[in-house]
């Protein structure tokens, strides 16, 4: 079964939303009024509120939140002790996704075609942005290895957070998402030829939404 929880009055839509120290952080409302809410997962009571202009990315990891406004290139680290922020940083549009690993804050820019690393104690960019292709879109942390979907180039591009080397392959179609497990990468698309993916000789599955994932 499935159940509701309701945000804050008045408070707008929800958007990103993230799970971490004991608590569910959700952005909701837009623009101006936007702010990431804080709600126990005990009782779902509000706890904390932080405005943050334009809020629509969360993520929890490594002990803090973190959440970004794609439009304006603005990104915030929330320390969850005093529901305050940490630090703020900004790239430049558009963001498509953040992701807290290996000591880093990783940021894909669509515009740059890649991936830039921050510290996640300062929120300095650490190093040049790691070129990973046209459409540089949703992370995923595994194997030791931060993944990039580069929806447009119809790529996946794995990581080694310390060097920033990368390697590329093709998967065809557009990739959105990756998931890792033990011993295979799962790799989430939206059908757009060339259909690489059915050359691979890989385990597919047809999912709802026009999704086809891929064990690589």
């Amino acid at each position: 079964g499935h159940f509701r929880i309701p945000l804050p009055a008045g408070g707008g839509v929800g958007d990103g939303i993230a799970l971490g120290d004991g608590s569910i952080w959700v952005a909701q409302g837009e623009f101006a009024d936007a702010k990431i809410q804080r709600l126990s997962l005990e009782t779902y009571r509000l706890q904390a509120s932080i405005p943050f202009v334009g809020a629509s990315i969360v993520r929890y990891g490594d002990g803090a939140v973190f959440a970004a406004n794609p439009v304006t290139g603005e990104i915030v680290k929330i320390d969850p002790a005093t529901n305050r922020r940490a630090w703020s940083s900004r790239l430049h549009p558009w963001l498509p996704d953040i992701l807290p690993a290996a000591g880093y804050l990783w940021v894909t820019v669509d515009s740059d075609a890649g991936v830039y690393r921050l510290d996640e104690r300062t929120g300095a960019q650490v190093g040049t942005i790691v070129h990973t292709g046209d459409g540089s879109g949703g992370l995923s942390y595994g194997l030791g290895r931060v993944w990039v979907a580069n929806s447009r180039a119809g790529t996946l591009t794995r990581i080694e957070p310390v060097s920033g080397a990368a390697a590329t392959v093709a998967v065809g179609n557009a990739p959105v998402q990756a998931g890792v497990t033990a011993g295979a990468v799962w790799v989430g698309m939206l059908p757009r030829p060339p259909d690489v993916a059915s050359t691979l000789r890989s385990v597919l599955c047809e999912m709802s939404a026009g999704l086809t994932f891929v064990a690589m």
